[in-house]
C-alpha cells in the first residue's frame, strides 16, 4: 500500500522554511554588511551554513534574544521532521517524534477562538508561529538600519571634531603671530615680553600636538576614519 506523504502539507512547510530563511539571512547580510553578490555562506548554495548554524550566529550576535533564538529552533525542528523524515505526514506525527514538549511550546502560539482538532490547531499554531518569526526578522533589520544611520551620524560628528580642533588650532597660531609680532618701534623691554610670550604659547601648543594623549586619541580617530571603516558605515 502507497505510503500518504501528505505532499500538500509539506509544500506548505517547505515553503515556510524557505521564506524565513530567506529574512533571516537578511538579518545576517545587514548586521555583518556583507554584499549581495559576495557571499557564500549566505546562501542557497551547497556549503553554506545551515539554517540552525545561522540561528545560533545571530543569538552569538546578540542580535536574537533566547526567547526569540527558541522560537526559531521550534520552528526548525519542525520543519526538518516534514522536510527529511518521509514518516512525518502531520502535526500529531512530528509531536510523536519530537515529544509532547515541543507540542505544550507550539501550542502557546495557538490563536484559534474556537478549538478544532489538535491537527488543525497545531497547524495553525505554527502558521502563527511563522508569521511572529517574520515580524521578528523585519523588527530586527529595521533596527540595524537605525543603528548604521546613528553610526553615521558619529562618523560625521567625529569628522567635524577633527576639522575644528585644526582650523581652532591654526586660527590661535595666527591670532598669536599677529598679536606678539615684534615691531621694532617697541621698547626692548616690550620686545623681549612679547618673544617670551610667543615663545611660551608656541611651546604649550606644541607639547599637546606632541603630547602621548593626543597622539593616542589621534591614532584612535584615524582608525575609526579609514576608507574602508566609512564605507562600511554609510553603506
Amino acid at each position: 500500500m502507497k505510503q500518504d506523504i501528505n505532499l500538500s502539507l509539506r509544500t506548505s512547510i517547505l515553503e515556510i522554511a524557505l521564506n524565513v530563511e530567506k529574512h533571516v539571512n537578511l538579518i545576517i547580510l545587514t548586521a555583518l554588511n556583507i554584499k549581495m553578490e559576495k557571499r557564500k555562506a549566505i546562501s542557497n548554495k551547497s556549503g553554506n551554513l545551515s539554517f540552525k548554524n545561522k540561528i545560533d550566529l545571530l543569538f552569538d550576535l546578540e542580535i536574537f534574544n533566547k526567547e526569540e533564538h527558541t522560537q526559531f529552533l521550534l520552528l526548525m525542528e519542525f520543519r526538518n521532521q516534514f522536510l527529511h523524515n518521509i514518516e512525518c505526514n502531520s502535526f500529531t506525527k512530528a509531536i510523536t517524534i519530537l515529544g509532547h514538549d515541543k507540542e505544550k511550546l507550539l501550542l502557546k502560539f495557538d490563536k484559534l477562538e474556537i478549538k478544532t482538532d489538535i491537527e488543525n490547531r497545531l497547524y495553525m499554531a505554527f502558521k502563527s508561529l511563522y508569521i511572529k518569526s517574520i515580524k521578528i526578522t523585519v523588527e530586527k533589520i529595521n533596527k540595524i538600519k537605525e543603528l548604521t544611520l546613528e553610526n553615521t551620524d558619529l562618523v560625521i560628528d567625529l569628522l567635524q571634531e577633527r576639522i575644528y580642533l585644526t582650523e581652532f588650532i591654526q586660527a590661535l597660531y595666527e591670532k598669536i603671530l599677529d598679536k606678539y609680532e615684534i615691531n621694532f618701534t617697541d621698547s626692548k623691554e616690550i620686545m623681549k615680553l612679547k618673544f617670551e610670550m610667543f615663545e611660551f604659547m608656541t611651546k604649550e601648543i606644541t607639547s599637546f600636538m606632541e603630547s602621548e594623549e593626543y597622539k593616542n586619541l589621534n591614532d584612535k580617530i584615524n582608525i575609526s576614519l579609514t576608507e574602508n571603516k566609512i564605507q562600511t558605515v554609510f553603506k
